[in-house]
């Protein structure tokens, strides 16, 4: 009984929103770092793009921190966090101008944050498709 809420059409949509604004932040942020770190270029997006990515990293940050609220296992939970904390580093960017030589190493950090989420969905998907094989 206790879990009734979270098949709920509402709670449905905002953890689909909340896994799509996600990924698509953490990609157009990883982009958008790389760009600083490899060709200095600081601000590549026009500023509608940019109020959009914003508003979209807070909407993952919200899921992430609704994520560390209910889910139990360690590991996804640390994940998430990091997660979390990348997006809302992108959040306060935006909000606050910060000096050059700070945001190298803020991107450097989020660059290796992306890799690695990158990595543990790889692994997962790896993990999960040999489990299905065996079993079939």
């Amino acid at each position: 009984m206790r879990n009734d809420w979270f098949g709920s059409s509402p709670v449905t949509t905002f953890i689909a929103l909340g896994i799509v604004a996600t990924l698509v932040s953490l990609a157009v942020f990883t982009v958008q770092d790389c760009g600083l770190l490899f060709f200095n270029i600081s601000d590549g997006m026009w500023m509608s793009q940019r109020v959009w990515y914003t508003l979209l990293a807070a909407v993952g940050v919200l899921f992430g921190l609704f994520t560390l609220y209910v889910w139990s296992p360690a590991f996804p939970r640390i994940l998430i966090g990091i997660v979390t904390a990348s997006l809302a580093s992108q959040v306060a960017q935006s909000v606050h101008a910060l000096p050059i030589q700070s945001l190298r190493w803020i991107a450097i950090c989020r660059v290796c944050v992306s890799l690695f989420v990158a990595i543990c969905l790889y692994v997962q998907f790896r993990r999960m498709s040999r489990s299905t094989e065996s079993a079939a």
